[in-house]
């Protein structure tokens, strides 16, 4: 019995049971209470296959129709870009078109009036003449409207010292006179003119720079001295001692001035500078007829 107990594998040797209870001879309790531990039972594991991420899986030829599927969806997403755009652009050509015609209504009836030359001779006097040192044209008269033209050629402001300055003087008695002018000088041997292109301007035969009007208007940088003198492979814009100044006006009819609360008078403001014209006011400062303040 013994040597079957030795073959026996330890886990499948019997338990020795010891009992708890008390002797019923001596009436003492045994000396020890063993419980003897058991093996936990082992947890069966099941195989569980683990699916790789769609981007992890191996990369797979792509077929012909899945090519021709990628190319049709490419085709589509640039020939919709492009129609966006398309459509952007003449959308964009129609509102310009609309501000067009809207500004040609509005000027309907009106033209430019034929130009007034002004040929300033001596040049090489004049031009020597010193800051804020001015010239003064002859009159003229457009659109029923009498006008000079009164040039600085040593300059006018201080940022425009080194440029010839030049401005359209309202010598009538109309109180606003509504306009569009352009002063230029003129490439007497054909070439391209400089030009400055104002937009609404409003003249006066009294100043009211609470209503925007003024007594002249112009450019104090209209063309740079260095430009008139030949050099650097230019001839120059002057012929024979002589500078030719081109003025164009658009008359666009008279507008109504309100009368301030001083009784008519001007403004202390609004006076003159001996051999000075007034500073132009700014753009957003003068009332458009049609729609508010100017652009």
């Amino acid at each position: 019995m013994g040597q079957e107990l030795s073959a026996l594998t330890a886990a499948e040797k019997p338990v020795p049971r010891v009992s708890c209870e008390i002797d019923e001879v001596t009436g003492a309790p045994p000396p020890r209470c063993v419980t003897p531990p058991r093996t936990p039972p082992r947890a069966t594991m099941k195989d569980v296959t683990i699916k790789r991420p769609p981007r992890q899986r191996p990369a797979k030829a792509p077929g012909y129709l899945h090519r021709k599927r990628s190319e049709a969806k490419s085709f589509l997403r640039v020939s919709l870009r492009r129609w966006a755009r398309s459509v952007g652009a003449w959308s964009l050509d129609a509102f310009r078109l609309r501000g067009y015609a809207r500004n040609r209504r509005r000027i309907a009836g009106q033209h430019w009036e034929a130009p007034f030359f002004w040929d300033v001779g001596d040049w090489k006097s004049v031009r020597e003449r010193p800051f804020r040192a001015r010239v003064v044209s002859m009159d003229f008269e457009r659109g029923g409207h009498a006008f000079n033209i009164d040039l600085y050629p040593g300059g006018f402001r201080e940022d425009g010292r080194a440029s010839v300055g030049a401005y359209l003087r309202y010598t009538g008695d109309r109180p606003c006179l509504e306009l569009r002018l352009r002063l230029s000088v003129v490439d007497q041997r054909g070439g391209p003119d400089v030009a400055w292109r104002s937009g609404l301007a409003l003249l006066g035969a009294t100043a009211r720079l609470d209503q925007g009007v003024v007594t002249n208007w112009g450019s104090a940088r209209l063309v740079p001295r260095v430009w008139l003198a030949a050099g650097n492979g230019h001839p120059g814009l002057v012929v024979d001692d002589c500078v030719r100044f081109r003025v164009d006006v658009m008359i666009l009819g008279e507008r109504r001035v309100d009368v301030n609360p001083l009784g008519g008078l001007a403004l202390p403001l609004a006076r003159e500078v001996v051999g000075a014209p007034i500073t132009p006011v700014k753009r957003r400062s003068i009332t458009s007829p049609m729609k508010g303040r100017a652009r």
